[in-house]
């Protein structure tokens, strides 16, 4: 836990951005100034952070102090707070669709990121959650599918089955860029990654 005169991270709703964390931390100011001079407006971004980058944004030596105690406090979230990952996915469809939800799966365990519920779209017990899915992703029939599940039964989709190998190959071009000692950080904060989309289930 965060020690005396630590920032701490604030608990808020899932979903929050970077800018409503840093303000409800009262770090408005330096919120403004990441987006700003780091161009970095994401959870994700700021962690990646360190002193020396935030040095070269100008921030004075006082606020950098505050700013990396906060992204402490953040990475001490308790993991049981986290959202069930679920997958829905189904074990009777068409080709395309299977072989997207076995790449999906070989992805995920790429990235280490888990552990993921299935859920058969198929077995007449889970009709009624299909269906339900369904609507909040506007996608009927395409597999699979990617949801939190929050304790209140509240879900939301995470991402679709071609949308997580868009993701991938976005991290592989990332990859081939550095082997070429391109400099990716405009790459990398222009938009999602993988770690933006799934750093809850990362382990």
């Amino acid at each position: 836990a965060a020690g005396v005169g630590m920032e701490q991270a604030p608990a808020t709703a899932p979903g929050a951005t970077l800018r409503d964390l840093l303000v409800a931390g009262d770090l408005a100011n330096e919120a403004d100034r990441l987006c700003a001079k780091l161009n970095v407006d994401t959870v994700a971004g700021f962690k990646r952070l360190g002193s020396k980058d935030l040095q070269s944004a100008g921030f004075r030596p006082a606020q950098v102090k505050r700013l990396l105690a906060f992204q402490e406090s953040m990475e001490e979230s308790p993991q049981e707070l986290l959202p069930d990952l679920l997958m829905l996915a189904a074990s009777v469809t068409d080709s395309k669709n299977q072989r997207r939800t076995e790449n999906v799966k070989a992805i995920l365990n790429k990235f280490n990121i888990g552990p993921v519920e299935e859920i058969d779209a198929v077995r007449e017990e889970n009709h009624v959650l299909r269906t339900f899915l369904f609507e909040l992703s506007g996608q009927t029939a395409k597999y699979p599918q990617l949801f939190a599940r929050y304790e209140n039964d509240d879900y939301e989709l995470v991402a679709t089955g071609d949308g997580v190998e868009r993701l991938d190959e976005r991290e592989e071009l990332i990859k081939l860029l550095e082997k070429d000692n391109v400099d990716v950080a405009t790459e990398r904060n222009s938009d999602l990654t993988m770690f933006d989309v799934f750093q809850r289930w990362i382990r």
